[in-house]
């Protein structure tokens, strides 16, 4: 009855997958923030609207896709 309550294996294996699922949703949203802020400035300064900010928002989800395939690489999902 009790050797659920005391079951820190499976305890450490599920707050581990937790916090890779939520590093990964950091990463996507920070490299496309990234990417979106840099495009943005740059069509700003240069004053090309749309083009650098296409770019560089692909760019950010190249580099989020790219963390995920790594994560999956590693064995870490």
């Amino acid at each position: 009855m009790f050797e659920d309550l005391f079951n820190f294996k499976a305890k450490r294996k599920i707050i581990q997958e937790a916090s890779w699922a939520s590093i990964l949703g950091l990463y996507l949203g920070i490299s496309l923030a990234v990417g979106l802020v840099m495009g943005i400035g740059l069509d700003r300064m240069l004053g090309t609207k749309p083009w650098f900010t296409f770019i560089f928002l692909g760019y950010g989800v190249l580099a989020g896709f790219k963390y995920l395939h790594d994560g999956y690489k590693q064995g870490k999902w």
